[in-house]
C-alpha cells in the first residue's frame, strides 16, 4: 500500500476537534464546558450483527446548555505522529469509513448545570465487511459570546475503532528512530495496513563480541490509523548495568503487533562515548605493562644466578 491516508483530509472539514493523539485508552474528553466519556471504544463486531454501547455526555458549566450529537468519520496524520485525530465532515468515501455502520440518536437535547445524559449507540457490520473502519460519535456543544464581535462552538467526540476481523495485523514501516531532550529513544513508525496497531516497543542491548544480551526494556506507543503514524517511546537511551566488556554494545529496536515483529538495528556503540573507555583501557594497559616488567626482571635475576652459580 501507498503511504497515503485512506481517509483524505483534504476534503471539507467541519472544524478540527483537540483531541491528544491516540492512546492506547483515555477515559474522557472535556472541551468547552462539557465532557463525553468514553474518548475512545475499541468494538469488535462479527459480519452480521450488530453490538451497542453507551457514550455520556455531561454539562460541566454553571448554566443550562443545549447539545447536538451527529457521526462523522475520522483520520490520522501521515507525516505527524504527534498529531491528534481530525474530524471529517460526515461520511467520506473511503474502505475504513466507519460512519455508515454507527446508528445513533440525532436529536438535540437540554442538560442543566451537572446533568448528564447517556447515548446508545449501535454498531452493525454488513454481512460479508472484513477489516476496520472508523467512525466518531460528536457531540456540538451550544454556541456561546465571549465578546460582542466573538461566539465560540466547541465539538467533543468518542472515537469509535471497529474491527469486523478476517484481516491480518499491519505492516509497520520505521520512519525514525531518535534520542529526544529527556535522554529517552523516541520512535516514529508508519502503519502500511488496512487496520490500526497499537504495537509494544523494545530495546536491546548485546554484547557484540559475545553475543549476550546485556540490556533489555520497553517502551509505550501510540495508536496509528491505517496511512497514519505513531510514536513510542522509550525510557533511556543505552544499556543499563553491565560488566567492563559490555561497555561496547550493539542495539536494536522492535515493534510487536499482532504476533508480528518488526526490528530495526542500531550501530554498535560506546556507552558514554569512547572517553569513558580510556581510562578502564589505559589501567589495563598499566597493569600488562607492570606484569610484563615483573617477567623479565624475573628472568635477569634468574640469569644472574645461574651466572654466579658459574
Amino acid at each position: 500500500m501507498g503511504r497515503h491516508p485512506l481517509l483524505l483530509p483534504a476534503l471539507l472539514l467541519a472544524g478540527m476537534l483537540a483531541l491528544p493523539p491516540l492512546l492506547p485508552s483515555a477515559a474522557h474528553a472535556d472541551q468547552g464546558g462539557f465532557m463525553v466519556s468514553p474518548s475512545r471504544l475499541d468494538v469488535d463486531v462479527r459480519p452480521g450483527s450488530a453490538t451497542q454501547r453507551v457514550v455520556s455526555v455531561q454539562n460541566t458549566q454553571n448554566r443550562t446548555m443545549r447539545f447536538v450529537p451527529s457521526v462523522v468519520d475520522f483520520t490520522g496524520s501521515a507525516s505527524d505522529p504527534l498529531a491528534s485525530p481530525v474530524l471529517l465532515d460526515g461520511r467520506v468515501d473511503s474502505p475504513i469509513s466507519g460512519s455508515g455502520w454507527l446508528s445513533a440518536p440525532r436529536s438535540g437535547f437540554q442538560l442543566a448545570p451537572g446533568q448528564t445524559r447517556n447515548l446508545t449507540v449501535t454498531i452493525r457490520a454488513p454481512a460479508g465487511a472484513t477489516g476496520a473502519r472508523y467512525a466518531a460519535l460528536v457531540v456540538t456543544g451550544q454556541r456561546q459570546d465571549v465578546s460582542p464581535s466573538l461566539s465560540v462552538q466547541s465539538r467533543v467526540a468518542s472515537l469509535f475503532l471497529l474491527n469486523a476481523g478476517g484481516v491480518g495485523p499491519p505492516e509497520l514501516v520505521f520512519e525514525s528512530v531518535f534520542v529526544n531532550e529527556g535522554g529517552n529513544t523516541v520512535i516514529d513508525y508508519f502503519n502500511d495496513g488496512a487496520v490500526d496497531a497499537t504495537p509494544d516497543a523494545t530495546m536491546r542491548f548485546e554484547n557484540p563480541i559475545t553475543g549476550e544480551t546485556i540490556d533489555e526494556r520497553s517502551g509505550e506507543c501510540s495508536t496509528a490509523l491505517p496511512g497514519a503514524m505513531g510514536r513510542c517511546v522509550i525510557e533511556g537511551e543505552g544499556p543499563v548495568g553491565g560488566g567492563l566488556l559490555d561497555q561496547v554494545y550493539r542495539g536494536e529496536v522492535a515493534l510487536s503487533n499482532g504476533g508480528r515483529e518488526f526490528t530495526q538495528a542500531m550501530p554498535v556503540q560506546v556507552a558514554g562515548g569512547i572517553k569513558s573507555l580510556l581510562l578502564p583501557l589505559a589501567g589495563i594497559g598499566l597493569f600488562a605493562g607492570y606484569f610484563v616488567f615483573l617477567r623479565r626482571r624475573g628472568s635477569e635475576d634468574e640469569d644472574e644466578e645461574l651466572m654466579l652459580a658459574d
